[in-house]
């Protein structure tokens, strides 16, 4: 189990440091969700609720990171009474990136949220990274649309194709 160094501040206090630097400028309401997140990160470990959704830091940075990633997996799944601020899809893609040791950056969260969908996707970036995973990802899967010119606009369709197509097999199974 890795542990911070003596001095260092713990695994929770450098995501909530990683969430307010990122530079998630290209998708600015993945900026906002990430401030968001760092937000109630801060106030949840200051504030217990004994909901299930508390956050205790142990100092330990492999339990911390679970307990992260378990907590933003609850948050993402919870009714409508908890739906996050920062919303579902952020805090999937940000339970997938913590729990698979992924750093943050505009294409970590895009394959983090494709990658809730798509277990080929979160394979390929397990095992090659982040960037093979982007790159695969926005590499077009028929005639580009005309004027279509953006691998970011390209994977957020795919995103939001893949959450409606789920959405709609969720119904099905009820």
């Amino acid at each position: 189990m890795k542990t911070p160094r003596a001095g260092s501040p713990d695994f929770v206090s450098r995501l909530i440091a990683q969430l307010r630097g990122a530079d998630l400028a290209a998708v600015p309401l993945f900026g906002e969700n990430a401030r968001r997140l760092a937000d109630n990160l801060e106030w949840r470990i200051a504030n217990p609720q004994a909901d299930g959704y508390d956050i205790r830091p142990t100092g330990d940075d492999e339990a911390d990171r679970v307990a992260v990633a378990d907590f933003l997996s609850k948050a993402a799944r919870g009714g409508a009474h908890l739906a996050p601020s920062w919303t579902r899809t952020f805090s999937e893609a940000m339970s997938w990136l913590v729990r698979n040791r992924h750093d943050l950056s505009i294409k970590a969260v895009v394959v983090g949220a494709n990658a809730a969908f798509d277990s080929s996707l979160a394979l390929l970036a397990n095992e090659q990274g982040i960037d093979a995973a982007y790159d695969a990802l926005v590499q077009p899967s028929g005639p580009q649309e005309p004027g279509e010119t953006s691998d970011l606009k390209r994977a957020l369709d795919r995103l939001r194709k893949a959450r409606l197509q789920n959405r709609g097999e969720d119904t099905r199974r009820e």
